[in-house]
């Protein structure tokens, strides 16, 4: 990335500003600041109340005659991104589509998954570039290929490493025989397949296979995720859907095997990676993937592969730093 880069940038996210959502966005803006891009943020405050999304539109356009970004990036599809091509005002506009602005979810009515879907390809035509985080999300949009970048968010290695001390991967209130599987539920633990884990859990408990799940639903912060990967044996993986999981690239960085049905890009990602599995997406199939993964033991080489695919935060700012060169050229 060319340190002299002189770009000014309006990072669009949804959520308010707390840190705790669209971390991998953050991470990226984070390293293109380090490489002298000015990059602002603005949160999209409500995306659910239409007056209330009126009003935000409102305060977007204000920010946007405000700071005078060459670029707006809407960094998720659905109602951000609308707004977000609505409000740019004739500057060049760039969309990151994530996985559940544009695949269908369980937990979300029909109607507002079509709604959201249309809103997201909507966004797509306006947008001078588009960006996927998988191939598959790619293919799904149907957007024109010339402005369509595939660039799966990126993993902090700093943060998520193999653990450096044996204590680190046996607590104290652990038993020796016991394997610990880690599963993230988030806000929705039907998408995510929570049921089926818990019976493929039941299922090797039964079999004498002593086994603790660990379910977390998104209320760790990043450092404390990081410490659960380094200390358990497994990660699972069970989605409806994903884009680019990014808890399969951290596990990866960890050094954490990872069992996963085959959704999102995981089957790309895990290419090589050992010990792992890709599994039917069934309680018994889980169960046997867990069981070969606990077989072998160790940990898995999933961290030479984040590196050889090029899955790093750098890697992401990087090749987020070419699009926004291409499209500020095209101005």
């Amino acid at each position: 990335m060319a340190a002299g880069a002189v770009l000014r940038v309006l990072s669009v996210l949804p959520g308010a500003p707390d840190g705790s959502n669209m971390v991998f966005a953050r991470d990226a803006s984070a390293a293109l600041r380090e490489a002298g891009v000015r990059v602002d943020e603005f949160y999209l405050a409500s995306r659910t109340a239409p007056a209330r999304v009126v009003r935000e539109w409102w305060r977007l356009r204000r920010r946007i005659r405000e700071c005078d970004p060459r670029i707006v990036h809407a960094q998720y599809g659905s109602v951000t991104g609308l707004v977000s091509a609505l409000a740019c005002g004739g500057r060049p506009f760039v969309l990151t589509v994530r996985g559940s602005d544009l695949n269908r979810a369980l937990s979300v009515h029909p109607l507002r998954g079509r709604l959201s879907r249309w809103m997201t390809r909507f966004a797509a035509r306006r947008a001078a570039a588009v960006i996927c985080v998988s191939a598959a999300l790619e293919r799904e949009l149907r957007a024109a290929r010339s402005r369509t970048h595939v660039i799966p968010s990126g993993v902090d290695l700093d943060l998520f490493r193999p653990a450096d001390t044996a204590p680190a991967r046996r607590p104290a209130d652990r038993p020796d025989a016991e394997k610990v599987v880690l599963f993230n539920a988030g806000r929705w633990p039907g998408d995510k397949g929570l049921g089926l884990v818990e019976a493929a859990v039941e299922q090797l408990s039964n079999e004498g296979t002593p086994v603790r799940l660990i379910v977390t639903r998104g209320e760790h912060p990043r450092d404390a995720m990081a410490a659960l990967m380094a200390a358990a044996d497994c990660l699972v993986l069970a989605s409806h859907s994903e884009g680019s999981p990014n808890v399969v690239k951290e596990a990866m960085a960890c050094g954490l095997p990872v069992v996963s049905v085959d959704v999102g890009d995981v089957r790309e990602r895990l290419a090589g990676v050992e010990p792992g599995a890709i599994v039917p997406r069934t309680a018994l199939g889980i169960a046997a993937g867990i069981r070969q993964v606990l077989a072998a033991g160790g940990r898995s080489n999933g961290r030479d592969a984040v590196r050889r695919q090029r899955l790093t935060r750098q890697d992401a700012a990087d090749a987020l730093y070419a699009v926004y060169r291409e499209v500020a050229r095209g101005d």
